[in-house]
């Protein structure tokens, strides 16, 4: 893409080549911390996977002409808005709020951040369809049961059309199944996810835009 490009193009990541290259990578409880040549930048963020957009607003902050000091302050007061990825204490539990929208790579990095996150109790995944992929949406959500079976957490919960998919892919990667639960609406979801909460538990919640899984979140904070 940067080689078809008509204007001057810029890469950031982790690996050698880039114009902007972040090494020191630590993600540990909530901060993100990097380094780039040779200054130490460091923000609340709630998995690892928020190290691209830090990335991409650092090379656009320094062509702007910001100062280090200017990014480094920005990237301290930098605050997750709701729905992507935001971390909430409820009562004895804590819920990340990923309900904004999903798709089969942003599902693979909130599983990744549920079983990188620390927790005194429970993980429990809690996931509606991804909607808009067409003739392979039943292959999508199977392989995302998949994902999830191998994700460190203790219950699944899914809801919506493809929530069968979702927990046969599990069940077929030997996540036991009575600890999964599907359903077609959310209401019951709900009361199943009263009887398994506990104190020191650590939810997650997430689904595409049209499956609102934000309720499940607002009925969290009742």
């Amino acid at each position: 893409m940067a080689a078809r490009s008509v204007c001057p193009a810029l890469l950031f990541g982790e690996n050698p080549g880039n114009h902007v290259r972040a090494t020191d990578v630590e993600w540990r409880g909530g901060r993100l911390r990097f380094v780039v040549d040779r200054h130490r930048y460091e923000l609340p963020a709630p998995a690892r996977h928020y190290l691209t957009s830090a990335l991409a607003a650092l090379t656009v902050a320094r062509e702007i002409g910001m100062e280090t000091t200017e990014i480094a302050e920005g990237f301290r007061n930098f605050a997750v808005t709701p729905g992507r990825c935001r971390v909430e204490t409820v009562g004895r539990w804590t819920v990340i709020d990923d309900t904004y929208n999903a798709s089969p790579l942003s599902m693979q990095a909130a599983c990744e951040c549920l079983r990188s996150w620390p927790a005194t109790g429970k993980k429990l995944l809690v996931i509606g369809d991804m909607l808009e992929l067409g003739s392979e949406s039943a292959r999508w959500h199977s392989e995302l049961g998949t994902l999830a079976a191998t994700s460190g957490i203790d219950w699944l919960l899914t809801v919506g059309d493809y929530a069968p998919e979702v927990a046969r892919g599990a069940r077929l990667a030997g996540f036991p199944a009575h600890q999964i639960a599907a359903f077609h609406q959310i209401e019951p979801l709900q009361s199943i996810l009263d009887c398994w909460l506990s104190p020191g538990d650590v939810v997650l919640v997430k689904g595409s835009r049209g499956m609102r899984m934000e309720r499940v979140v607002e009925w969290l904070r009742t």
